[in-house]
């Protein structure tokens, strides 16, 4: 979580990183287990999102996500 904490990340880095981890996963690994992968990987953005969030100020409801109301940072 430190590490995540400085960087101005939000929704839609959690969501691209768990797009690009399905994929990888549904390509390289057994169904049974991307399945599980996959499970682990969406609480690990969920409970980073969350933290992320917190960390700014916002505390979010069930369900609820965090965009940065300012220009997020985009990989190139």
């Amino acid at each position: 979580m430190p590490k995540h904490l400085p960087l101005p990340i939000d929704a839609r880095h959690f969501d691209r990183w768990l797009e690009l981890f399905v994929e990888t996963a549904r390509t390289l690994c057994p169904p049974i287990a991307a399945y599980h992968f996959i499970e682990r990987a969406r609480r690990i953005a969920e409970s980073l999102e969350l933290g992320v969030a917190n960390a700014s100020g916002v505390l979010l409801a069930k369900g609820e996500r965090f965009v940065r109301h300012t220009q997020a940072w985009m990989p190139e």
